[in-house]
């Protein structure tokens, strides 16, 4: 028989490159990256999720940080907060409450600002955090926010030209249509 090691290689499930927080744990981290945005699949539903690189302080390590609209949406507050503005300059607190779909984050800003180390911005630069989320089978349309942005932008023309461009494709010619050769 085949060494079955090789033929169940083990899989990181969670912890290690991605943040987990347990129910009721707080940690303290830094938002490192721009925002990305991916389809996730959990339990035969689609959400939209974000995430960032980020500085855990607690353990002292670079990781990914994936979260919920919500929870995007309380970044976002702060970020357009001219009091705080933008989050990669100061910590955030980040408290889990809840399990499953019942999971709640609640996201407090620090009030220090201050630049992280050159180590840990080193550390931070070593994650690819689109190959990463992308490489998850529950994962679709992982890019940068902002290029999410912009394909929404497109009109559904726009969109059908930018796939036959990639393909190398012509835009087909347009026929005027007879409306008497139509059968109704």
């Amino acid at each position: 028989m085949a060494d079955i090691s090789k033929k169940y290689p083990t899989i990181n499930t969670g912890g290690g490159l991605f943040l987990k927080i347990a129910d009721g744990e707080t940690v303290k981290v830094r938002l490192v990256s721009d925002p990305i945005y991916f389809d996730n699949i959990f339990k035969d539903t689609m959400t939209s999720r974000f995430a960032w690189v980020i500085w855990n302080h607690d353990a002292q390590t670079a990781q990914i940080w994936a979260t919920n609209g919500a929870t995007y949406n309380s970044i976002k507050d702060l970020v357009l907060d001219e009091e705080y503005g933008d989050p990669s300059e100061y910590d955030i607190k980040i408290t889990r409450t809840g399990v499953e779909q019942q999971t709640r984050y609640s996201v407090r800003p620090g009030t220090k600002r201050y630049d992280l180390t050159d180590k840990e911005k080193a550390e931070c630069d070593k994650l690819d955090p689109i190959q990463l989320i992308d490489k998850a089978d529950s994962t679709q349309h992982v890019m940068w926010l902002e290029e999410h942005r912009e394909e929404k932008k497109l009109s559904g023309r726009e969109q059908a030209k930018k796939v036959r461009d990639a393909l190398g494709n012509e835009d087909p010619e347009e026929e005027e249509i007879n409306l008497e050769d139509i059968l109704f």
